[in-house]
């Protein structure tokens, strides 16, 4: 910000060397962004690693393996405590909030990724097995976690993941306070398949998924049928 400083890019350009890693808390500066996230500072990409994210050239971008197991080895593992046990406003709570948040990082990354490149299906699965993992910890997952878990399962061509996406997605439904612009799509997701089940008990089937799916699935579509049409 002085006129006899130096920017941030000359900052890396001097200073990245793979063998002295630089990691980013916090996010950049509004003034500081790499190019591809609207910014002014070309040849560089961040990677989500734990609370932070590592800088990296984008000359030499990770494998998916070798940001994983770095992702992970920085990832906090401690047992969290129990977040009624404090209030809001405490410090405690902050870092319970940012604990959890730095656990949603990497499969949520992974997803954004995997977006970016025509779906990876590797990435896709390390996501969707990721989600599982932090939706059965967290005591009592935020919304946003079953949607993005939705989100994966839906991408994934293999077979098995719709009644996981249905799940997820009812979940999501139940839990959160977006409005209808936010949620009608998902809504329609899970409108159609109650359709679907109607149609398999008109000609004598069971459902295709589990009974519990299906419960949640008939909660979520009452709480949001005025505007399921």
């Amino acid at each position: 910000y002085k006129e006899i400083g130096y920017s941030m890019e000359l900052f890396l350009e001097s200073n990245l060397d793979p063998s002295r890693p630089m990691f980013l808390c916090g996010g950049w500066y509004h003034d500081e962004l790499p190019t591809d996230m609207g910014g002014g500072i070309p040849g560089f990409k961040t990677w989500a690693v734990g609370a932070c994210d590592r800088i990296r050239s984008e000359e030499s971008p990770p494998s998916l393996a070798e940001w994983i197991s770095e992702a992970e080895a920085l990832s906090p593992t401690y047992t969290p405590p129990d977040a009624a046990k404090y209030p809001e406003d405490t410090w405690e709570r902050v870092t319970l909030t940012d604990y959890w948040a730095a656990k949603h990082k990497l499969p949520y990354s992974l997803l954004t990724w995997a977006m970016a490149h025509n779906d990876d299906q590797e990435a896709l699965q390390q996501s969707a097995a990721r989600f599982e993992d932090l939706i059965a910890e967290h005591p009592d997952p935020p919304d946003y976690f079953y949607k993005n878990a939705g989100i994966v399962y839906g991408r994934l061509r293999m077979g098995g993941n719709q009644c996981k996406m249905i799940s997820s997605f009812a979940n999501f439904l139940i839990k959160t306070n977006e409005g209808p612009h936010e949620t009608k799509d998902i809504v329609k997701i899970v409108k159609d398949y109650m359709v679907h089940v109607k149609r398999l008990k008109k000609a004598g089937q069971k459902a295709d998924c589990e009974k519990e799916t299906v419960l949640v699935a008939k909660a979520a579509y009452k709480r949001h049928k005025p505007i399921a049409k």
